[in-house]
């Protein structure tokens, strides 16, 4: 985690001397000072601090009020000259994570620290595993939808659309494409893109060989570059970062599933390349499922079509 940044509001100005000489500085923390309320939220836009040392000193009414407007992420650590339990308790209710009652130690007070700093790593932990179980939703919901799209549509179309748009929001890229194999000319065709410059989706279809994702069909292994500069993926179409899977039947490729930033150099994860290649499997399923749909409805107008021809001898010979 970053070095944490302190800040403390005290009218006091020894009194906060003293606390950055001997607890903020020792801790190896940033630190800004505030004389006032309205000079803290002025220095807090600026700041974000992650702890805040405040003297319960003035309108304690309105020093309550501020405690309760910071983020849970901040914690407040309140200084009181008060013995009073009641002012204690208030300050605690209204969201401080300790109270200090002076005269302290310079113990106490450094304690009074370490806890409000590991308050504020768990909250980030908190946060962090958050977002992570709502990322995690997310990808379900996407992967679990595209899957059950599968196995309900028979129109390709949407299915391949609704792949690479997976791709692009559970990847985070910038474009998204699918690219066929054509077995007769050995070039690769776009089948499905989202958010295609029309530099890339101008020259649909290109030989193998000549192409960064060719190389995926020729080695059936996936491809996650990142360039500081730009990944040329072919003639005229240049990328930051790049992961490309192939698309399996078997042992046999059949085309390539795609996503890349054009913009911005952001590199793909393993996780991502999980997630691709989770998709692209889908994206073979499919293909491989309309090609059945197909042959067997061809078959079917073949078979009608004999029967069609042996009713019809059928009833000739009868009437003769």
């Amino acid at each position: 985690m970053a070095k944490e940044h302190v800040l403390i509001i005290d009218r006091n100005l020894s009194s906060r001397a003293w606390l950055i000489d001997h607890i903020i500085s020792p801790a190896d923390l940033t630190c800004a000072e505030a004389g006032t309320l309205e000079e803290a939220r002025a220095r807090s836009a600026l700041l974000d601090p992650h702890v805040i040392f405040l003297n319960l000193s003035g309108n304690l009414n309105q020093t309550l009020d501020f405690i309760k407007a910071q983020p849970p992420s901040v914690a407040v650590v309140a200084l009181t000259s008060s013995q009073a339990s009641d002012v204690t308790q208030a300050a605690l209710q209204a969201g401080a994570v300790d109270v200090v009652v002076k005269p302290a130690s310079p113990d106490r007070i450094a304690q009074a620290l370490e806890r409000a700093l590991r308050w504020v790593r768990l909250s980030a932990e908190r946060d962090q595993l958050r977002t992570q179980a709502d990322r995690q939703r997310q990808e379900f919901n996407a992967i679990y939808t595209v899957g059950k799209q599968i196995t309900a549509l028979l129109d390709l179309e949407q299915v391949l659309g609704l792949v690479v748009t997976s791709a692009v929001n559970l990847t985070g890229a910038e474009e998204g494409a699918l690219m066929l194999l054509d077995a007769d000319t050995g070039e690769l065709y776009l089948r499905a893109s989202r958010n295609l410059r029309e530099s890339a989706a101008r020259k649909t279809r290109f030989k193998v060989t000549d192409t960064l994702i060719g190389r995926v069909v020729s080695s059936r292994r996936p491809i996650n570059m990142t360039n500081d500069d730009l990944v040329r993926v072919q003639t005229s179409y240049l990328v930051k970062s790049i992961m490309c899977v192939p698309l399996l039947v078997g042992e046999r490729v059949i085309g390539v599933l795609s996503v890349d930033n054009a913009l911005r150099g952001a590199q793909f994860s393993e996780h991502d390349l999980h997630l691709l290649s989770t998709l692209a499997d889908y994206a073979a399923i499919a293909i491989e499922n309309a090609q059945l749909y197909e042959e067997t409805r061809r078959r079917a107008n073949e078979l009608a079509a004999l029967i069609e021809i042996d009713r019809h001898i059928s009833s000739t010979l009868d009437l003769t």
